[in-house]
This record gives C-alpha cells, sequence and structure tokens, in this order.
C-alpha cells in the first residue's frame, strides 16, 4: 500500500513540475536535522558542537535564556503592581506548570521527598491566592508570604531550566501542555 501511495504521490509531483530535491539537498537537510537534534540533547555548557555551522546550539541558550527573562519580568510586574492584564500571572502559572512536571520527573510525584514539588506547589498556591484577590478587587497585590512563596518558586523554575537540557524542557511543556488540553475537555 505504502508503495502505492509513494508512487502516486511521485506522479502527481511529475504532474505539478516540481523537481526531487538533490542528493546535496538532502544530506545539508539531515546534517541540519541531526546538528539540530544534538543542540536539543546536550546540556548547557556542553560548548559548540564540532562541525556546526549553525550555532544551533547558541540558539537553544538564546531561547533558554528568554524564557528565564520572561519569567523573571512577569514575577517583577506583578509584584510591583504594575501590570494590568492577567497575562503575567499566566506566564508564571506555565513557568510552574513545566516545572512540576520536570521536577516530578528527575524525583517522583511524591512532595514529601522530593522539596522541589513541595516549593512548586506553595508558588502556585501562592498565585492562585493573588489571581483571586484581584478577581475580587481588581487590583494586583502580592503580599509578603506569597512573593516569598513565588519567588521560591520561579528559582526552582530558573534551576531546573539552567539544569536540564532543552530537550528535556520542551519534553515537560509537551507533558503540561497535553495535561491542560486533557482537562479542559473533561470540564
Amino acid at each position: 500500500m505504502q508503495a502505492v501511495m509513494n508512487r502516486a504521490m511521485r506522479r502527481a509531483e511529475k504532474k505539478q513540475g516540481k523537481a526531487k530535491p538533490s542528493k546535496i539537498v538532502k544530506a545539508a537537510v539531515g546534517a541540519c536535522s541531526f546538528f539540530a537534534q544534538l543542540a536539543m540533547c546536550r546540556p548547557q555548557d556542553a560548548g559548540p558542537i564540532p562541525g556546526d555551522g549553525s550555532n544551533l546550539a547558541d540558539y537553544a541558550v538564546q531561547v533558554r535564556t528568554r524564557s528565564i527573562n520572561n519569567v523573571r519580568a512577569a514575577i517583577l510586574r506583578l509584584t510591583e503592581g504594575v501590570t494590568d492584564k492577567v497575562d503575567d500571572a499566566m506566564i508564571l502559572a506555565e513557568a510552574f506548570g513545566v516545572s512540576t512536571i520536570r521536577a516530578i520527573e528527575i524525583a517522583g510525584p511524591d512532595a514529601n521527598t522530593n522539596p522541589v514539588l513541595q516549593a512548586l506547589y506553595d508558588g502556585q498556591r501562592a498565585l492562585q491566592a493573588v489571581v483571586k484577590r484581584h478577581g475580587a478587587w481588581q487590583k494586583w497585590e502580592m503580599l509578603g508570604p506569597e512573593r516569598e512563596a513565588v519567588d521560591l518558586g520561579v528559582e526552582w523554575y530558573v534551576d531546573l531550566m539552567l539544569n536540564s537540557t532543552p530537550q528535556q524542557m520542551e519534553d515537560a511543556f509537551q507533558t503540561h501542555y497535553r495535561m491542560r488540553e486533557l482537562l479542559k475537555r473533561r470540564t
């Protein structure tokens, strides 16, 4: 069946006048894919990939740095009360969710034996209290204990980001996304 599909696809492409990519182009695409996979699976301090002229490893570091900076900026805006949107709370909630998945992957789902998990749960509860207060008073305000809990959760997020490979964080994000989608379907 697959051979018939491939033959039909080749005939359709020929009729449309599309040229097949050369072997050189296929090799280049394969090499980029290989380097991209290496960049995603290497730790942050692994240095440049020998033979990679595309700087994919640098790109992975830039993406991680941008993500950490976005989370730090969101907590700063929330604690100072200068935000007028719920976006900053959503950025923090996503960071806590992905960090929770990654912490579970590392040390298991029991908060009694996984101190990172307990800190992230406390940060999530504090953030929920801030969002609930905003819903009632239309004002962003973070109390002292809430700020400490959210700050600690953000510190763990940054630590997990810096000590995980980009692929591990991407997998944690995908798991978090699937769980969120399943919850949406249930409600």
